[in-house]
């Protein structure tokens, strides 16, 4: 099966963290599963829908994995005046370690034609917490 976050890695991870990932990976199979699909917006006049899409694993009513992929572009003038696009999809993966600390260990891969760029995500809590209360 191909995985989607191929390109996020998980690596120079302190040992704690490894271990807290690994607790994590194995709830998943006993795990719900909720899945937010929103054709964006802004690809849909230029390429048709895309869908962007966030998935949480929720165990004992708490998250503790978050993917979430979405499409962007930008559209931008260069110096010489002409136009150009760059069209960029964004990954991220997040495993929590604690809800309510809103503690976690997190990738953020911004890919492009220009190349892959890395960051930290931002965990954002209050729209997780929706989503869950829309579900269940």
């Amino acid at each position: 099966m191909l995985n989607p976050y191929e390109d996020i890695i998980f690596e120079n991870q302190t040992n704690e963290d490894t271990s807290q990932i690994e607790k994590i990976k194995k709830l998943l199979p006993q795990s719900k599963i909720i899945m937010i699909k929103e054709c964006n917006q802004y690809a849909l006049r230029q390429y048709g829908c895309i869908d962007d899409y966030t998935i949480v694993y929720v165990y004992n009513n708490k998250p503790i994995l978050i993917d979430q992929k979405q499409f962007n572009f930008i559209r931008a003038y260069i110096s010489n005046g002409t136009e150009k696009t760059s069209t960029y999809i964004t990954k991220t993966r997040m495993y929590i370690t604690h809800w309510e600390k809103s503690k976690f260990i997190g990738k953020k891969v911004n890919l492009s034609q220009e190349g892959k760029s890395k960051s930290t995500p931002y965990l954002y809590k209050y729209e997780i917490e929706n989503m869950i209360k829309q579900k269940f």
